[in-house]
Order: C-alpha cells, then sequence, then structure tokens
C-alpha cells in the first residue's frame, strides 16, 4: 500500500497538466472556504470529467458482458436501461466512493472486475449464468481450478471484465499526484449523486413498466434465464434467483416407467466414460491412419452413435453421471451430485447392487472432488476407488493419475471380483489443458512419442488429439482383457470441449440460447448386431435402460429414455433437452452442420 502514499510518486511530468501554477492550496468541500484559484478550479474539473468517464466505463461493462452472452442480439431499450441502472448505481454512490482511499478504490475495482471475469468464463463454458447457490455450491472445485488455470478455457470476452482497471489505476495515480484537486464531498458530489438517484429510480420504473416486477421474471416459466440477466445484471441475477428462485431444486425424474425381464445369467456391465471426448474424434483420420484406431475397431464392432446429446450444465463432469447412472435430466444452474437431499431412488447402480452385482467406480482424481465419495454409495456404488484408494497419488505434476495406470488398477480388481459386476470408469488423462501426456515418463507402456502429431496446429488442437490418442490406447488394451461374451460395455465422452481450428471444430451448437454438446457413444452388447446410427441421436437418458435391458437384469425404472438397440422405439421418442422435446434426426443435422469435419467416417 506504500506505493499509494502521499508524494510516492514525486513529480509526474503530467502533474503540471492538472497544476500549472502551484499554487493549488489544500482545502476542504467546495463549497466550503478556502483559498481558490483559476488553476485549482481547472484541475478539479478535470478529476470531475476523468472519474465521470471512469465510472461510465465501468458500468458499461456488465450491459456489454451481458450482449456477448447473447450473441450481441439485445434489444436496444434493454441495454439501454441496463447502461442507466448501472450507471447511475455509481452516480448514487459518488459521494461515498470519493470518500475512499485509494488502495480500496483500487480493492473494490478488482473484485468487481473478478467477479465479471468469473461470470464471463462461466458462461462461455456452459452457456448458463452463474448463480449464487451455484457458486457457494462449486466454490471447492474452484479453488482447486485456481491452482491449476490453464484448465479454465479462456474466452476473450473476459478482457471486458478488466478492461476499466488501467482507466482506474492512471486516475488513482492522478489523485496521488495531485491530491489536492481530488473531488471532495460537497455541492457537486451531493448533485451527482442525487442525480444518479433520480435516473435510477426513473430507470427501474421504466424497466418494470416493460417487463413487470422482478418477482415475476424468476417465478414465470415464460422469462428465460438470459432475459432475467438482461434486466437485472449479473448482481441483480444473483440476488433474484436467491430471493425469488427455487433456493435447493430437487431432481425432476420421468412420469414414464420403463420395465425390463431379467436372464440368467445376467451379463457383467462395464462404463467407459471418458474425459472430452467429443463427436468428431472417432472415424477421424489422420496422416498415419485413423487417429483413434482402437475405437474405431470397436465401433466397427458394436452398436455406434457417433452423435449423442450429453447434459453439462451446473455439475460440469457429473452432470454426466447423475444422467447415465440415474436416468434423469441434471439441475441446470447446480451441481446435484453435491446436494445433500438427493438419495437417488431411481438409481440403476441400486437395481444392479439388488441384483446381486459387486458395484463399483474408479477415477483417478480425488474422491472428495465434486463430492463423489459422499454421492457414488447414495447411488448405490459398494466402492469408490479414487487416486489415493488406488495408490496413485504422486504421479507426474498432472492432475490426477494416468488413465493407464487407472486401467491397470480397475483390471487386478476386475479379476478379483465374482461376477456378476458393474464396474464405472472415469478416465482422467484427457482432461484441459490436455499436456498431461507431455508429462509422463517414456517408461509408460502407453507413452506417446514427442514427435506424433506435430504437423497439427494450433498446440491446443494438437495436445488435445495427443491426449486421446493415449487414452485410445489405454481403452484398447482393457477392453482387449475383458470377456466380450459375457460383457455389456459402454464407452462414451462425458462433454465436448470448445475447441476451434481450420480443420476441426469441436461438436457444441448454441441454438435458441442454448448449447448442445454432442459425444460419441459404442455398445458392445454380446450377441447384437453391429451397426451405425447415422440419421438419430442417442442421449445419456437411454443408456441406463439400454444397459439394464441388454444385460439381462430386471428393471423398473423411471425414465425418458429409449432402447438404444431397437431403432424402431428410437424413431419414436424424442430427447428431453432444458424444457424442449427435440427430435433425434434434428440433433444429428445440427451436429454434422455446425462442424467443419464430421462426427462419423466410418
Amino acid at each position: 500500500m506504500e506505493a499509494f502514499a502521499p508524494g510516492a510518486f514525486g513529480t509526474a511530468p503530467w502533474a503540471g497538466f492538472l497544476a500549472t501554477d502551484g499554487d493549488l492550496a489544500p482545502y476542504g468541500a467546495d463549497d466550503g472556504p478556502g483559498v481558490r484559484s483559476a488553476a485549482g478550479d481547472r484541475a478539479r474539473w478535470w478529476f470531475w470529467v476523468l472519474l465521470l468517464a471512469v465510472l461510465a466505463i465501468n458500468a458499461a461493462k456488465s450491459p456489454v458482458i451481458i450482449a456477448r452472452f447473447e450473441q450481441w442480439d439485445v434489444p436496444a431499450e434493454d441495454f439501454l436501461l441496463r447502461f442507466s441502472i448501472s450507471f447511475a448505481w455509481r452516480l448514487a454512490l459518488l459521494p461515498l466512493l470519493i470518500r475512499l482511499s485509494a488502495p480500496l478504490l483500487l480493492l473494490v475495482a478488482v473484485l468487481q472486475s473478478l467477479f465479471h471475469m468469473v461470470h464471463t468464463l462461466y458462461f462461455a463454458f456452459f452457456r448458463i449464468p452463474l448463480t449464487w447457490q451455484a457458486a457457494v455450491a462449486l466454490a471447492e472445485e474452484g479453488w482447486t481450478l485456481l491452482r491449476l488455470p490453464r484448465v479454465i478455457p479462456w474466452d476473450a470476452g473476459a478482457a471486458i471484465a478488466i478492461a476499466d482497471l488501467p482507466l482506474v489505476v492512471g486516475l488513482l495515480l492522478l489523485r496521488q499526484a495531485c491530491p489536492q484537486a481530488w473531488p471532495t464531498p460537497g455541492r457537486t458530489a451531493r448533485g451527482l449523486g442525487l442525480g444518479g438517484v433520480i435516473i435510477l429510480t426513473a430507470a427501474l420504473s421504466g424497466l418494470i413498466w416493460l417487463h413487470g416486477s422482478p418477482a415475476t421474471w424468476f417465478r414465470s416459466p415464460a422469462v428465460t434465464d438470459h432475459q432475467a440477466v438482461r434486466w437485472c445484471g449479473l448482481p441483480g441475477y444473483m440476488l433474484g434467483r436467491l430471493v425469488w428462485g427455487e433456493p435447493f431444486p430437487r431432481l425432476t425424474y420421468a412420469s414414464t416407467i420403463v420395465t425390463g425381464p431379467g436372464r440368467h445369467p445376467p451379463y457383467d456391465i462395464v462404463l467407459i466414460q471418458v474425459e472430452s471426448l467429443d463427436s468428431g474424434l472417432i472415424g477421424r483420420r489422420s496422416r498415419d491412419g485413423w487417429l483413434l484406431p482402437h475405437l474405431t475397431a470397436l465401433a466397427r464392432e458394436g452398436v455406434f452413435f457417433p452423435v449423442t446429446l450429453a447434459y453439462h450444465l451446473g455439475g460440469a463432469t457429473t452432470d454426466c453421471e447423475i444422467s447415465i447412472l440415474n436416468s434423469v435430466e441434471p439441475l441446470v444452474d447446480q451441481p446435484a451430485i453435491k446436494s445433500d437431499r438427493e438419495t437417488f431412488p431411481n438409481s440403476m447402480v441400486a437395481i444392479l447392487a439388488e441384483q446381486g452385482y459387486s458395484t463399483q467406480a474408479f477415477h483417478g482424481n480425488l474422491g472428495e472432488y465434486f463430492n463423489r465419495r459422499q454421492a457414488f454409495p447414495r447411488m448405490g456404488f459398494q466402492r469408490f476407488h479414487d487416486v489415493h484408494d488406488m495408490q496413485l497419488w504422486g504421479e507426474p505434476d498432472c492432475w490426477g493419475a494416468a488413465d493407464e495406470l487407472v486401467f491397470a488398477a480397475v483390471a487386478r480388481t476386475w479379476a478379483s471380483t465374482p461376477a456378476p459386476r458393474f464396474f464405472h470408469v472415469i478416465t482422467m488423462t484427457s482432461h484441459s489443458p490436455f499436456d498431461a501426456v507431455n508429462k509422463y515418463p517414456s517408461t509408460y507402456a502407453q507413452a506417446i512419442p514427442a514427435d506424433l502429431l506435430q504437423e497439427v496446429e494450433p498446440e491446443s488442437v494438437r495436445n488435445y488429439f495427443r491426449s486421446m490418442v493415449y487414452v485410445d490406447a489405454c481403452i484398447g488394451s482393457f477392453v482387449a482383457s475383458l470377456d466380450r461374451r459375457s460383457t455389456v460395455i459402454a464407452i462414451f465422452g462425458d462433454h465436448s470441449f470448445p475447441l476451434e481450428s481450420t480443420d476441426y471444430r469441436s461438436h457444441r451448437v448454441l441454438r435458441d440460447g442454448r448449447l448442445f454438446e454432442f459425444v460419441p457413444l459404442i455398445l458392445l452388447v454380446p450377441g447384437a448386431t453391429p451397426r451405425v446410427e447415422r440419421t438419430m441421436a442417442a442421449g445419456f437418458l437411454d443408456i441406463a435402460p439400454t444397459l439394464l435391458r441388454a444385460a439381462g437384469v430386471p428393471f423398473r425404472l423411471r425414465s425418458a429414455g429409449s432402447d438404444l438397440l431397437d431403432p424402431a422405439a428410437m424413431a419414436r421418442s424424442a430427447i428431453p433437452f432444458l424444457g424442449s422435446e427435440c427430435s433425434r434426426k434434428d440433433l444429428v443435422r445440427w451436429a454434422l452442420e455446425h462442424a467443419a469435419v464430421p462426427g462419423c467416417a466410418l
């Protein structure tokens, strides 16, 4: 803080612009007694101009960020109202702001910029606004990501959040160079503050006149979250959702009951959940052949759905686990896996445990991350193995254990566990920033040569491809060790990742304010006829009823999903997503139209 002590910068060359004759004597309020000079009045006037300019730019950040959320498709009256409200708030607080010390003003500006940056990065990845409930629920995960900054994909919109910081710093430096000219809380400040109150009252009245009361916005299904953010602003949206929204929503299960007969003995089941596996990779060629030869071969041998709709909302990766294991849509803006109120009564895992299966899950991360160690047993898992349980902590400086080590631990446990078995494996190596394989020692069985795919640009796409090549080899080796005659295997991506280059574009489609993410799904079922489903999309809600029926497990499940091994049943059904029913054929069309490279070359 010493940097902001009076006189710390000495005589700045631009100080003469504010006080050329050096006769600025200290004096109190601008309406009180004191020795005044033309230079002093001129300096004070310039400070007012600069201060109001900085406030205006600061106030513009929120409406500009919100407009960017909606791809600049915002009605002009809404944009002007949002700016008027933001600027009026700052004017109303002006008499207080000018009393604050320079370090405190800088702290306020930095915290505000961080607030906007978090909102921008969160929205850029999930395409949903951040709520207060989600911010609290994800605080622990957020602190983890701060230690791994490259894990968070950068969005250019975050630059808007810090656009005014250089101006704030410059204004405070001018204040320290010429403290006598800094505006004081007199008539001018009070007048501007009163003007801010008047503008704020008028703008809020106009907003309510145009769109109704805030209570209506947060309780009416006709008002989208995007509209509520546009009208309330980011802090107002968080407060409104806290006051008028449902503070602790619950999972809503389908009313449709799906049943299936059993067979004896039932098949084993293996789920392999692949981090960030996008629809555009399986069946893609590289310079030396298939990019992912093992998964491509398995796709040819099984039932392959190159376009599968993923759920990737307020629970991040865990939305995949929630939706697949429980055949339910996840919460929109909160991680259901961290809610102690959820008992998961519709869990596929619990059904399998009741039928005598050994139910176990494996993840190369910490079990406490996203509350898996507590939530998975409530779903019916008898054992959850994290990086410590598998004794894999302390591997190279990466986020989580290498996938080949995790699969080796899974294989050992599989061999020592009597049938029937249900194992759920969650991979980790291909997590952003996709540089883990570059750190693995050459002694690893599936180590990637340093020069592999060096022709691919940019580096982010190259590292993504290299990571997936490694994971592909790990999965191929593990699946080869299983008895495919008595095991049902599902291999799928958990979500896509925002990557674009001249010859690769991830399968993420933004339509009507909703982000659709597409991943591949491979089903390896004993006796099933191999096929590639090119015309209809699968969905995460389909996986539980499909696997239970394929394994010959008697079940009763509340699900909006269909049996993916029955094309006729798929054709009769749609996929629920964010309040609407999506045509399976439309989803395939959207995915392939959006991506520069088709998702399936088989």
